[in-house]
């Protein structure tokens, strides 16, 4: 992982004091397509930040605190986003191919047509998520929380979906599915439900 540098370590301690402040003291961290690759971040408070398009990719963020912040259109390709904090986040159209979202909380984030294909997922909570047109296909989801998320258009091809929670209350017009290798369509809110529940069940 690469070293903070200066600039960015005053950047990262200008918004804690901006939060703390309740925006009276210190300076929100904004930053369009900000060049981040493979930085270390672990741990960081980074609440309501706004870094629309970041380039992350690679970069450990794990426990990082993105409560409320923007990451619309962020490249985290491969990034480590392990028990991070992302509850109400934007992440809408983000990359998040192959990345670490284990134990994650992704509350009432968004993630419009955002990409996480192969990314792990396990035990993620994900209650409440806007995950319209989201590419799920080949995620690692066992036992995440999908209570009242929304999967209008989802794709959840090859995705392992064993012991989800909250299969019962999302919502949804259709969702993408392989049922026996083959790509077909679910329609339909209570079929929707009904397949994810045979998907928690099997092994």
């Amino acid at each position: 992982m690469d070293e903070l540098n200066e600039n960015l370590i005053e950047q990262l301690s200008l918004h804690t004091k901006w939060v703390d402040s309740i925006g009276k003291d210190g300076k929100q961290f904004v930053a369009i397509n900000a060049q981040l690759k493979a930085v270390n971040l672990s741990g960081r408070f980074l609440c309501e930040a706004v870094l629309p398009e970041a380039i992350l990719d690679e970069a450990n963020l794990s426990q990082t605190d993105f409560y409320a912040a923007n990451l619309a259109s962020a490249s985290l390709v491969r990034a480590n986003l392990e028990r991070a904090i992302l509850v109400k986040t934007n992440l809408d159209y983000a990359k998040l191919i192959d990345s670490n979202l284990c134990d994650a909380k992704l509350i009432r984030a968004s993630l419009l047509e955002s990409d996480l294909h192969s990314s792990n997922l396990a035990r993620s909570d994900l209650s409440g998520a806007y995950l319209r047109s989201t590419n799920l296909e080949g995620a690692y989801l066992r036992n995440a929380n999908f209570t009242n998320a929304d999967l209008y258009s989802t794709r959840l091809v090859s995705a392992d979906l064993v012991g989800i929670k909250g299969f019962d209350t999302v919502y949804g017009d259709e969702i993408t599915v392989s049922i026996d290798g083959q790509e077909t369509t679910i329609l339909g809110m209570e079929n929707i439900r009904a397949w994810l529940k045979d998907a928690s069940q099997t092994k």
